[in-house]
Protein backbone atom coordinates (compact mmCIF):
# COMPACT_ATOMS: atom_id res chain seq x y z
CA UNK A 1 0.00 0.00 0.00
CA UNK A 2 1.23 3.19 -0.85
CA UNK A 3 0.51 7.42 -1.11
CA UNK A 4 1.26 8.73 -4.02
CA UNK A 5 1.13 12.70 -4.22
CA UNK A 6 -1.29 14.29 -6.20
CA UNK A 7 -2.24 18.43 -6.96
CA UNK A 8 -4.77 18.82 -4.33
CA UNK A 9 -8.44 18.66 -6.73
CA UNK A 10 -10.85 21.50 -6.91
CA UNK A 11 -13.64 21.76 -4.24
CA UNK A 12 -11.85 18.60 -2.45
CA UNK A 13 -10.85 20.31 0.81
CA UNK A 14 -9.42 18.11 3.26
CA UNK A 15 -10.54 14.53 1.54
CA UNK A 16 -6.87 14.06 0.12
CA UNK A 17 -5.01 15.66 2.72
CA UNK A 18 -2.66 12.77 4.62
CA UNK A 19 -0.78 13.46 8.21
CA UNK A 20 2.46 13.75 6.21
CA UNK A 21 1.34 17.13 5.09
CA UNK A 22 0.57 17.11 1.66
CA UNK A 23 -2.69 15.70 -0.48
CA UNK A 24 -2.45 11.67 -2.21
CA UNK A 25 -4.41 8.90 -3.22
CA UNK A 26 -3.51 5.39 -2.01
CA UNK A 27 -2.48 2.71 -4.60
CA UNK A 28 -3.44 -0.92 -3.18
CA UNK A 29 -1.61 -3.74 -4.46
CA UNK A 30 -1.07 -7.32 -4.24
CA UNK A 31 2.54 -7.91 -5.61
CA UNK A 32 5.71 -10.34 -5.37
CA UNK A 33 8.27 -9.25 -8.49
CA UNK A 34 5.19 -8.09 -10.59
CA UNK A 35 1.92 -6.50 -9.73
CA UNK A 36 -0.43 -8.89 -9.50
CA UNK A 37 -3.83 -6.93 -8.45
CA UNK A 38 -3.84 -3.30 -8.01
CA UNK A 39 -6.67 -1.08 -6.60
CA UNK A 40 -6.22 2.79 -6.85
CA UNK A 41 -8.66 5.76 -4.99
CA UNK A 42 -8.64 5.17 -1.89
CA UNK A 43 -7.93 8.42 0.84
CA UNK A 44 -4.78 8.07 2.40
CA UNK A 45 -6.68 9.91 5.79
CA UNK A 46 -8.08 6.34 6.18
CA UNK A 47 -5.99 3.95 8.02
CA UNK A 48 -4.50 0.75 5.91
CA UNK A 49 -7.21 -1.68 7.82
CA UNK A 50 -10.39 0.15 6.77
CA UNK A 51 -9.10 0.83 3.18
CA UNK A 52 -8.70 -3.16 2.84
CA UNK A 53 -11.44 -4.31 4.33
CA UNK A 54 -13.85 -1.38 2.38
CA UNK A 55 -12.11 -2.07 -0.93
CA UNK A 56 -13.29 -4.12 -3.79
CA UNK A 57 -10.31 -5.95 -3.90
CA UNK A 58 -10.52 -7.02 0.24
CA UNK A 59 -14.28 -7.88 0.11
CA UNK A 60 -13.65 -10.04 -3.41
CA UNK A 61 -10.54 -11.67 -0.67
CA UNK A 62 -12.41 -12.32 2.19
CA UNK A 63 -15.48 -14.49 0.39
CA UNK A 64 -12.23 -16.29 -1.67
CA UNK A 65 -13.28 -14.48 -5.15
CA UNK A 66 -9.61 -13.15 -6.42
CA UNK A 67 -7.59 -15.54 -8.74
CA UNK A 68 -4.87 -15.99 -6.28
CA UNK A 69 -2.92 -19.32 -5.28
CA UNK A 70 -4.96 -20.90 -2.58
CA UNK A 71 -4.62 -24.56 -0.44
CA UNK A 72 -2.42 -25.89 1.54
CA UNK A 73 1.05 -27.43 1.59
CA UNK A 74 4.19 -28.89 3.24
CA UNK A 75 7.22 -27.59 3.75
CA UNK A 76 10.41 -29.68 3.24
CA UNK A 77 11.01 -32.27 5.23
CA UNK A 78 8.03 -32.01 7.60
CA UNK A 79 4.56 -33.46 7.47
CA UNK A 80 2.74 -30.47 9.07
CA UNK A 81 0.76 -28.76 6.39
CA UNK A 82 0.45 -24.74 6.02
CA UNK A 83 -1.54 -22.51 3.87
CA UNK A 84 -0.87 -19.79 1.43
CA UNK A 85 -0.47 -16.13 3.61
CA UNK A 86 -0.69 -12.84 1.71
CA UNK A 87 1.67 -10.62 3.63
CA UNK A 88 0.56 -7.41 4.77
CA UNK A 89 2.21 -4.99 7.11
CA UNK A 90 0.46 -4.42 11.30
CA UNK A 91 -1.59 -2.29 10.19
CA UNK A 92 -3.49 -4.91 8.09
CA UNK A 93 -6.18 -7.01 9.76
CA UNK A 94 -4.91 -10.41 11.12
CA UNK A 95 -6.97 -13.01 9.00
CA UNK A 96 -6.89 -16.96 7.94
CA UNK A 97 -4.78 -16.06 4.63
CA UNK A 98 -3.58 -12.93 5.46
CA UNK A 99 -0.41 -12.86 7.82
CA UNK A 100 0.73 -9.76 9.58
CA UNK A 101 3.77 -9.00 12.11
CA UNK A 102 3.08 -8.73 16.21
CA UNK A 103 2.80 -5.53 17.84
CA UNK A 104 6.10 -4.19 17.97
CA UNK A 105 5.34 -3.53 22.34
CA UNK A 106 7.15 -6.52 24.51
CA UNK A 107 7.84 -9.14 22.24
CA UNK A 108 9.54 -12.47 22.89
CA UNK A 109 12.18 -13.96 20.85
CA UNK A 110 9.86 -16.09 19.06
CA UNK A 111 7.68 -12.86 17.96
CA UNK A 112 10.79 -10.74 16.94
CA UNK A 113 12.14 -13.61 15.22
CA UNK A 114 8.49 -14.22 13.23
CA UNK A 115 8.52 -10.16 12.36
CA UNK A 116 12.18 -10.27 10.88
CA UNK A 117 11.29 -13.26 8.55
CA UNK A 118 7.99 -11.84 7.69
CA UNK A 119 9.74 -8.93 7.24
CA UNK A 120 12.03 -10.78 4.56
CA UNK A 121 8.84 -11.62 2.85
CA UNK A 122 7.73 -8.33 2.50
CA UNK A 123 10.84 -7.26 1.02
CA UNK A 124 10.16 -8.57 -2.37
CA UNK A 125 6.91 -5.99 -2.19
CA UNK A 126 9.18 -2.72 -1.38
CA UNK A 127 11.74 -3.81 -3.89
CA UNK A 128 8.80 -3.81 -6.14
CA UNK A 129 7.47 -0.71 -5.54
CA UNK A 130 10.91 0.79 -5.69
CA UNK A 131 11.78 -0.20 -9.09
CA UNK A 132 8.28 1.46 -10.18
CA UNK A 133 9.07 4.84 -8.83
CA UNK A 134 13.05 4.31 -10.00
CA UNK A 135 11.28 3.69 -14.01
CA UNK A 136 8.69 6.37 -13.39
CA UNK A 137 10.19 9.37 -12.36
CA UNK A 138 5.93 10.60 -12.30
CA UNK A 139 6.28 8.81 -8.59
CA UNK A 140 8.65 10.91 -7.13
CA UNK A 141 6.74 14.25 -7.50
CA UNK A 142 3.08 15.26 -7.46
CA UNK A 143 0.77 14.00 -10.87
CA UNK A 144 -0.97 17.41 -11.78
CA UNK A 145 -3.71 15.42 -13.14
CA UNK A 146 -7.74 15.24 -12.86
CA UNK A 147 -8.42 11.94 -10.09
CA UNK A 148 -10.03 9.91 -12.60
CA UNK A 149 -7.02 10.31 -14.73
CA UNK A 150 -4.72 10.22 -12.26
CA UNK A 151 -6.37 6.55 -11.26
CA UNK A 152 -6.13 5.27 -15.33
CA UNK A 153 -2.55 6.82 -15.31
CA UNK A 154 -1.36 4.25 -11.94
CA UNK A 155 -2.77 1.28 -13.00
CA UNK A 156 -0.92 2.06 -16.05
CA UNK A 157 2.62 2.04 -14.94
CA UNK A 158 1.82 -1.47 -12.62
CA UNK A 159 0.71 -3.23 -15.76
CA UNK A 160 3.66 -2.10 -18.18
CA UNK A 161 6.57 -3.59 -16.12
CA UNK A 162 4.25 -6.95 -16.16
CA UNK A 163 3.78 -6.62 -19.93
CA UNK A 164 7.47 -5.71 -20.45
CA UNK A 165 8.49 -8.79 -18.53
CA UNK A 166 6.01 -11.04 -20.40
CA UNK A 167 7.58 -9.91 -23.76
CA UNK A 168 11.16 -10.43 -22.65
CA UNK A 169 10.80 -13.83 -21.25
CA UNK A 170 9.29 -14.70 -25.08
CA UNK A 171 11.79 -12.89 -26.79
CA UNK A 172 14.64 -14.48 -24.93
CA UNK A 173 13.27 -17.69 -25.22
CA UNK A 174 13.14 -17.42 -28.93
CA UNK A 175 16.63 -15.87 -29.58
CA UNK A 176 18.00 -18.73 -27.12
CA UNK A 177 16.72 -21.29 -29.75
CA UNK A 178 17.73 -19.46 -32.47
CA UNK A 179 21.57 -18.84 -31.08
CA UNK A 180 21.91 -22.19 -29.57
CA UNK A 181 19.81 -24.63 -31.17
CA UNK A 182 21.89 -27.20 -31.07
CA UNK A 183 21.17 -27.34 -27.27
CA UNK A 184 17.88 -29.47 -28.24
CA UNK A 185 20.21 -32.26 -30.49
CA UNK A 186 22.55 -32.59 -27.79
CA UNK A 187 20.14 -33.88 -25.23
CA UNK A 188 18.72 -36.30 -27.49
CA UNK A 189 22.24 -38.22 -27.17
CA UNK A 190 23.55 -37.44 -23.47
CA UNK A 191 22.07 -39.96 -21.40
CA UNK A 192 21.59 -38.74 -17.82
CA UNK A 193 20.13 -40.40 -14.60
CA UNK A 194 17.22 -39.00 -13.75
CA UNK A 195 17.01 -40.68 -9.71
CA UNK A 196 20.31 -38.78 -9.32
CA UNK A 197 19.01 -35.80 -10.29
CA UNK A 198 16.17 -35.31 -8.07
CA UNK A 199 18.41 -36.64 -5.10
CA UNK A 200 20.81 -33.47 -6.10
CA UNK A 201 18.10 -31.41 -5.96
CA UNK A 202 16.50 -32.56 -2.98
CA UNK A 203 19.93 -32.63 -1.80
CA UNK A 204 20.40 -28.57 -2.44
CA UNK A 205 16.54 -27.69 -1.53
CA UNK A 206 17.35 -29.44 2.04
CA UNK A 207 20.66 -27.58 2.56
CA UNK A 208 18.70 -24.09 1.51
CA UNK A 209 15.88 -24.79 4.00
CA UNK A 210 18.54 -25.62 6.66
CA UNK A 211 20.56 -22.16 5.82
CA UNK A 212 16.82 -20.38 5.62
CA UNK A 213 16.02 -21.76 9.13
CA UNK A 214 19.07 -21.29 11.45
CA UNK A 215 20.10 -17.53 9.68
CA UNK A 216 19.69 -14.66 11.80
Amino acid sequence: MRNCRIQRPPNAGSLFYNYEDFHSIVLLAVADTCFTLIEVGAYWKENDNSIFIQSEMGKAYNVRQLNVLRGEFSLYGSAHRTEMYVVGNEAFPLQKNLMRPFPRRNLDFGKRNFNFRLSRARKSVECAFGVLAKKFEILQSFIKTDISQTDTTLKCICALPNFIKKQQSQRDAVLEQELFPWQGEISQFLPFNLSEKRNKRGNECKKYSERLLLSP
